[in-house]
């Protein structure tokens, strides 16, 4: 994850797909219909563990939300605009991503935006109009100070193979966080592609094959794909991008060890239009990431 000048492979792949995200990178925004059943499913998540979390730490009539690795920033205009688990507060959303390409799209899409200042000071009693701040920054190395967001979402965007990358990305989380706020995110699924695995083999039994015929098809397939169950990542793109996949234990384990509390995760399925764009699914088009809330520990 180290500089930002262009020279790191992961930032320029992702510059490239910025002009196409859409139709290239199965996400939560690839068309208005999928949009709608996740906002639905946030504020499902956040209102069924509404009673469990603490007042929020700050008591500040502004609330900062952070969209770490906002992408293209489809998400902004809704974080900025939806108050759920954080009524009767302005908003304020920072959208950050390590690509420029990305944020220069997020400013496109953004109907508000402004630079976010270098200095952080006063930052909470800004009085700018704009909701939505946008800049360019590494997850790793979160240019902000700590307990200053009442809210973090990373929606498929803590990818990092290598663990140290992902123990520092969900560290700065955690310390960026105020006491009491909470990280909402979105994680590919490990088990959903074991799960994928196991139907491909039952495919090839049904269809015909004994048992040794049908295991080497799915071999032939994981091998095709690269995907290691055991680390947990896969190479998308011919080989270009090799992304992190999470166990449900495994997500469990790391926000516990980083100091999170009343972890919820749940199943967020893709609508079946997005899983036959893709080519996607051995059988019942049920393609899934792990939707998660957890709230930061307090502590007295």
């Amino acid at each position: 994850m180290e500089n930002l000048n262009g020279k790191n492979p992961q930032i320029n792949y992702w510059g490239d797909v910025s002009d196409n995200y859409r139709n290239e990178i199965i996400s939560p925004f690839h068309d208005p219909e999928t949009e709608r059943i996740f906002y639905s499913a946030v504020e499902s998540i956040k209102k069924k563990n509404q009673k469990d979390r603490v007042n929020r730490a700050s008591n500040s009539k502004t609330a900062w939300v952070l969209d770490n690795g906002c992408g293209n920033g489809y998400f902004l205009n809704y974080l900025s605009l939806n108050q759920n688990g954080l009524p009767n507060r302005i908003k304020r959303v920072v959208g950050i991503d390590f690509s420029s390409a990305m944020i220069a799209k997020a400013k496109l899409i953004c109907p508000v935006r402004d630079g976010l200042p270098l200095s952080f000071r006063g930052l909470r009693n800004n009085k700018s109009k704009s909701p939505v701040f946008t800049v360019t920054a590494d997850s790793a190395q979160l240019p902000f100070r700590s307990n200053f967001f009442e809210e973090i979402v990373a929606v498929n965007s803590i990818l990092a193979v290598e663990r140290i990358d992902r123990f520092m990305m969900f560290s700065e989380i955690h310390r960026t966080l105020c006491g009491g706020g909470f990280l909402l995110g979105l994680f590919p699924s490990n088990e959903n592609h074991l799960e994928q695995a196991y139907r491909i083999k039952e495919n090839f039994t049904n269809g015909g094959h004994d048992e040794n015929t049908a295991l080497k098809h799915v071999y032939d397939e994981l091998e095709k794909r690269r995907f290691d169950p055991v680390g947990g990542s896969i190479d998308m793109k011919n080989g270009d991008l090799r992304i992190k996949l999470y166990s449900q234990f495994e997500l469990e384990d790391i926000l516990s060890n980083h100091g999170f509390r009343i972890i919820s995760l749940e199943r967020f399925y893709y609508p079946e239009p997005v899983i036959k764009h893709f080519g996607l699914g051995a059988s019942n088009n049920d393609i899934y990431d792990w939707l998660v809330l957890a709230e930061k520990l307090t502590v007295d």
